[in-house]
């Protein structure tokens, strides 16, 4: 009981994800800001590594403003809900060879606790009341809706490749299925570039920061949001960034060998975090090299493109996995 109950409080629970996802926070600004010719932060603790967590405890103290004509209710409830799930869907990636919840099947509740999490912030950003907060909700909404699918479609891939729908088990299994069968090879790593493009998308990184365009609707569904909101809505959105990119780590790379039983969980840990750092850059250097879309030319994108290419790759791998 007080195993599960460290594991779920501290390693690898809360307190690792929360300071996980500030660093997390910290690679984008310092990767994206290299990739531009920028400098990034640099004063805050070695190398600014510090600046995320300073940036959400100087939010923490700031003055929290509630326009009149908000549903303060409704506003408070969403955060609430927002965090807490942000949270709970990180214990579902295996960091140290076994996740915290793990079932067959949480694959695919991983990805509805992602899809609830995004319908949340509409209702946050629908609750202000504010034009930008609404067209910013309603842009997420219709960005969310399409790339959704694809996500879905494309973790399918490796639970096809390892017959199962558990994250654990196909994070262990995954190079023994490619091994087998060395035609799913391509198809599988076009999968998780894909992948990572929608999570951009579901997160609303660069060139999908739609609802949030500055020059549109000011911060899109953040504009009237302030104070500790904000702070917690940040870390939120760190969580999520951090929980796409070690998700796309567990089940497309996956852990390549097995350990010992001494200090294992411990090396499972630094060999998924030295794979989701890899995959971040990959990630990051999609926002650093593209400019934002317009909605309507996302959409056509995705209906015409992404999907088509995306529902072509499951074909693929289901034929393979049939005739191998």
């Amino acid at each position: 009981m007080i195993d599960l109950l460290l594991k779920i409080l501290i390693f690898p629970g809360v307190l690792f994800i929360g300071l996980t996802s500030l660093i997390v926070e910290w690679l984008e600004r310092k990767c994206v800001a290299y990739m531009q010719s920028r400098v990034g932060p640099t004063y805050t603790g070695p190398q600014g590594i510090l600046q995320p967590l300073a940036d959400f405890i100087k939010l923490l103290s700031k003055e929290d403003i509630v326009p009149r004509g908000a549903d303060e209710f409704m506003v408070d409830l969403s955060l609430v809900l927002i965090v807490s799930l942000a949270t709970f869907n990180l214990f579902f990636i295996p960091f140290t060879g076994q996740a915290i919840i793990c079932f067959e099947g949480d694959l695919l509740v991983s990805m509805l606790l992602a899809s609830v999490t995004a319908a949340l912030i509409f209702i946050l950003g629908w609750s202000y009341a504010s034009p930008f907060t609404r067209v910013g909700a309603l842009r997420l909404v219709m960005q969310v809706i399409g790339f959704d699918i694809v996500l879905i479609l494309m973790a399918l891939i490796p639970a096809i490749e390892t017959g199962t729908l558990s994250i654990t088990n196909i994070s262990k299994g995954i190079w023994s299925a490619l091994g087998s069968r060395p035609l799913s090879i391509i198809p599988h790593y076009i999968a998780m570039v894909i992948f990572i493009i929608g999570a951009l998308a579901e997160i609303e990184g660069d060139p999908f920061d739609i609802p949030e365009a500055k020059q549109e609707v000011v911060a899109g569904y953040l504009t009237e949001v302030s104070g500790r909101k904000l702070a917690l809505l940040h870390l939120a959105r760190d969580m999520m960034l951090f929980r796409a990119f070690a998700l796309a780590s567990a089940i497309f790379v996956g852990i390549p060998f097995k350990l010992p039983m001494l200090l294992s969980e411990v090396v499972y840990a630094i060999i998924l975090l030295i794979e989701t750092i890899l995959v971040a850059i990959l990630g990051f250097s999609i926002k650093a090299s593209t400019s934002r879309l317009r909605i309507q030319d996302l959409l056509d994108i995705f209906w015409r493109k992404v999907l088509p290419l995306s529902l072509l790759l499951v074909l693929v791998v289901c034929m393979i996995r049939v005739i191998i």
